[in-house]
């Protein structure tokens, strides 16, 4: 083989060794990895659509977004709520019979604004017609019902089925609730009157409840058999206090001057004095044999006490806590009424169908007015001057003029008629 051929050879053989040796360094260049947009924050704007001049709530607005045509329509509770925007926006709520109402308003991401919003009729609204007549309520201890009566018509229109041996009734602040005491169930009814007569549920409290009362904020009730007042939260409903007192409390009244309780301790014939304050008991006053109920004068200065066994009024001067005089009753004298003015006092004689009356200014009894048989419980009618009483043994419920103190009539009060409230 020539020199020449020779090298070419070794050159090739280099060249190849070489190459087999070379490595390309190829640089990975990573793409972005591409990261979601964050969520972009809304607004919120909600509240309630009423009538101007009910302050009722309108159902059937609508209620929109200029801009984006966003809409919505309330229901009967006038509420609405749009979603899904922000910034500067026009909102327009429009009913028929009501005029177009537009707001302006700024809502910032992620911010929720409450607005209520006044609708005014096109036409002066009507004086909004009270959804309940004016009705007398009877707790029906034997038929453990709760009957309601047309004042007008004196008829019977609604039954409420109740707990058993219904007595003690009462409002609450407002007149919006009514609290009945079920002696039997130991437990109270509470019935919604805002707008219908409504079971709305019941509060448990403890052995034999007999006689309630209620003031701003707070329920109280008499139980006889556990010698003690359940207190009560009157938001919730709720039980959350004891105040032990004497043997058989079954009487109370409320001194809303002075803000105290008196509960008439029948078989420890005196009163304790409860603070609405502190909820406690502060002290107690000398009564007569069995008292059972009373009323406290409006200027608060005298407590007027009915015993029954006694069968006697006892007229207690607060400020020296003594007993100023008595005034003889009829027989088995029990429940007793006082005129929003103070002058006259009524008082139901169970054993002898009777009503006293009490002239307060001078102390003295007046008259007594017959009834039907067994009276018990009182309601005072304002506009009417008329005075309601229950009498349970001839089912009966009397109905007397204030001014002459004469019984204008009775009419039919269900089965054993016990309490009375009158709705007006």
């Amino acid at each position: 083989m020539s020199l020449k051929l020779k090298e070419i050879l070794i050159l090739i053989i280099v060249l190849i060794y070489f190459t087999g040796c070379i490595t390309t360094d190829e640089t990975n260049h990573s793409t972005p990895v591409s990261t979601p947009l964050a969520s972009v924050e809304i607004g919120t704007i909600e509240g309630i659509i009423m009538d101007s001049v009910t302050r009722e709530p309108v159902e059937g607005a609508t209620v929109e977004m200029e801009k984006t045509k966003l809409n919505c329509k309330t229901k009967k509770d006038g509420k609405y709520k749009l979603s899904n925007f922000g910034g500067n926006q026009v909102i327009i709520v429009k009913k028929t019979g009501y005029k177009i109402n537009t707001r302006n308003i700024f809502i910032s991401t992620g911010e929720t604004v409450r607005e209520n919003i006044l609708l005014i009729p096109q036409k002066p609204s009507a004086t909004p017609v009270q959804k309940i007549k004016p009705v007398i309520l009877a707790t029906n201890y034997y038929s453990n019902e709760l009957i309601a009566i047309d004042i007008e018509k004196n008829t019977i229109i609604q039954t409420i089925p109740l707990g058993r041996e219904p007595g003690g009734i009462a409002f609450s602040p407002e007149k919006s609730t009514v609290y009945i005491v079920n002696s039997t169930d130991n437990n109270i009814t509470v019935l919604n009157i805002s707008k219908e007569l409504k079971l709305t549920g019941h509060i448990s409290v403890n052995k034999n409840p007999t006689s309630i009362v209620a003031t701003r904020d707070t329920i109280y009730v008499a139980n006889s058999k556990s010698n003690n007042i359940s207190v009560i939260d009157i938001k919730e409903n709720r039980p959350f206090k004891n105040i032990t007192v004497e043997k058989m409390p079954t009487g109370m009244c409320f001194d809303e001057k002075n803000q105290f309780i008196y509960v008439m301790n029948s078989m420890a014939n005196n009163i304790s004095v409860i603070s609405c304050n502190s909820n406690s008991l502060v002290k107690t006053l000398e009564a007569g044999k069995f008292p059972c109920s009373g009323a406290v004068s409006p200027d608060g200065e005298y407590l007027y006490v009915v015993n029954q066994v006694s069968e006697d009024l006892s007229v207690i001067e607060l400020k020296k806590q003594k007993t100023l005089l008595t005034i003889p009753l009829g027989k088995g004298p029990k429940n007793c009424l006082l005129l929003p003015s103070g002058e006259k006092l009524y008082i139901t004689n169970y054993q002898d169908n009777t009503l006293s009356v009490i002239d307060c200014r001078n102390n003295k009894s007046i008259k007594t007015v017959e009834t039907g048989k067994n009276p018990s419980g009182l309601a005072f009618l304002k506009n009417k001057k008329k005075l309601y009483v229950a009498n349970g043994g001839s089912n009966t419920i009397s109905i007397i003029d204030v001014e002459t103190d004469q019984l204008i009539r009775e009419i039919p009060g269900g089965n054993f008629p016990y309490e009375l409230i009158i709705i007006q």
